[in-house]
């Protein structure tokens, strides 16, 4: 693009050697958010009222953690993260953005729309048995009678990730307001 800046048009997934998929852009925001990877750096746009009320943010900082249990035989995996936002601009004067109410209202259609994200980047994965966030691994580190008995190859881990199950527990915070809003 412009300057230092740089676009990226998505991100390469592999099955062992082989490349099985590519993310959108956008999806590239999920891979940071589960991986807890700052500075956060990306921007997007939330509909809030009757979705003709847009106001642009930007992510500015994420944490994740990530549990695994045992659940009816299967990995079972609790995603718990936290993202704060700046609100860039907005493009209306009838946001009221000094409102909590609707500074809560961002924060939560934000939490969604990670939410949504996050699925369906996991599901996306699954279906290519590429495990890029290193489930596998946790489950060998934190589970590993499991894994012994159970998985003994990141080979047949690739089979088992496709059935896994998640818990998505995604909190946002606005942090700031810029100054292009006011």
């Amino acid at each position: 693009m412009k300057g230092e800046n740089v676009e990226i048009s998505g991100m390469a997934f592999f099955k062992g050697a082989k490349m099985v998929g590519v993310t959108k852009p956008i999806e590239i925001a999920g891979y940071l958010v589960i991986k807890g990877i700052s500075p956060a750096g990306y921007r997007g746009i939330i509909h809030i009222g009757d979705d003709s009320q847009v106001v642009t943010i930007h992510a500015t900082n994420r944490e994740s953690e990530i549990k695994v249990d045992i659940k009816n035989g299967m990995p079972h995996f609790t995603i718990t993260a936290t993202t704060e936002i700046n609100i860039e601009e907005k493009n209306s004067d009838t946001i009221p953005v000094d409102n909590s109410k609707i500074l809560e209202e961002i924060a939560r259609e934000n939490e969604r729309s990670i939410t949504e994200l996050l699925i369906g980047l996991i599901q996306k994965t699954q279906k290519k048995e590429s495990d890029i966030f290193g489930f596998g691994e946790l489950v060998r580190a934190k589970e590993p009678s499991y894994w012994k008995s159970h998985v003994k190859s990141a080979e047949q881990w690739g089979e088992i990730y496709k059935s896994v199950t998640f818990d998505y527990r995604v909190t946002s915070k606005v942090r700031r307001i810029g100054m292009k809003v006011e």
